[in-house]
């Protein structure tokens, strides 16, 4: 499996270097279809699920191990169960995310809910079924049963 999180650090930027709302929806379908498609769409579904990591930043430790990217999810999966982040629990996502400077990134996108990629879920929701999007419930309908 690889070390690092580049190439979909990548092609988030591609995403995000169009401002067309068909170029994306074009480039979302091309990711889908190569080889680390699952990997993308595992950052997606992270990136905008309802899990709360209950952090917005953790820093970037320089270290020799060579952690693999299960490992970065596996600690996501477990800030998600948690009631709160530590002070550990930041210094070993970090340590995690180090291998590079765009896997950092694309984590710390993650953590922070947003991939900034100018695509909102009802885009990924599209392409991405395992995506759940809530809808806003509105009360205007409750007004005329009065």
């Amino acid at each position: 499996m690889r070390q690092t999180l580049k190439p979909i650090f990548e092609k988030i930027e591609l995403l995000a270097s169009t401002t067309k709302r068909k170029e994306k929806e074009a480039y979302i379908e091309k990711f889908l279809k190569e080889d680390d498609s699952e990997l993308f769409v595992k950052v997606a579904t992270y990136a905008y699920n309802d899990d709360q990591y209950h952090m917005t930043d953790f820093p970037y430790v320089e270290t020799t191990l060579k952690p693999t990217i299960s490992d970065i999810f596996m600690k996501l999966d477990q800030l998600a169960n948690k009631k709160g982040a530590t002070d550990a629990d930041r210094h070993q996502l970090g340590t995690f995310t180090s291998v590079d400077r765009e896997t950092y990134e694309l984590v710390k996108r993650i953590v922070n809910k947003d991939l900034r990629c100018g695509i909102t879920t009802t885009i990924f929701k599209k392409y991405i079924t395992a995506l759940v999007q809530h809808k806003v419930m509105l009360c205007i309908s409750d007004f005329n049963k009065f």
